[in-house]
């Protein structure tokens, strides 16, 4: 017979150290691939290569926002993913749903990687 383990939920100091790590390692990856991309940068032989590595470094940024749901979403980890008890549902609906605050947000963000991707790099033809 399966029972159901009830746990507490973690404390308001918990989930703040969680989030805080979450968000320090991500800082920290994030950290690394920028450097990386900035010593490419260095090396770049034309405007073009600089543009391109350029262009991936401004989507790294949009890319690492903390906004990840199950690592840096206070509501999520409080409440181990159960929207049915989640208090932030119920005044912005839940945030896995694409109408949702969460949702949206999240859809401007790929919105906009979307864009830097396919708009920043100049064209041959700009340079002439």
């Amino acid at each position: 017979m399966g029972s159901s383990i009830e746990h507490n939920p973690p404390t308001h100091e918990e989930i703040c150290n969680l989030v805080a790590s979450n968000i320090s390692v991500t800082l920290k990856n994030f950290n690394y691939l920028v450097k990386s991309h900035i010593r490419e940068l260095r090396k770049a032989k034309t405007p073009e290569k600089f543009m391109e590595i350029k262009t991936k470094i401004i989507a790294l940024f949009v890319q690492r926002m903390p906004i990840q749901l199950d690592q840096d979403c206070y509501f999520c980890i409080q409440t181990y993913n159960h929207c049915s008890r989640c208090s932030y549902k119920k005044a912005n609906g839940c945030c896995h749903k694409t109408r949702s605050s969460h949702g949206r947000i999240y859809k401007r963000q790929i919105d906009l990687i979307n864009t830097i991707q396919k708009e920043f790099p100049i064209k041959k033809k700009s340079l002439l």
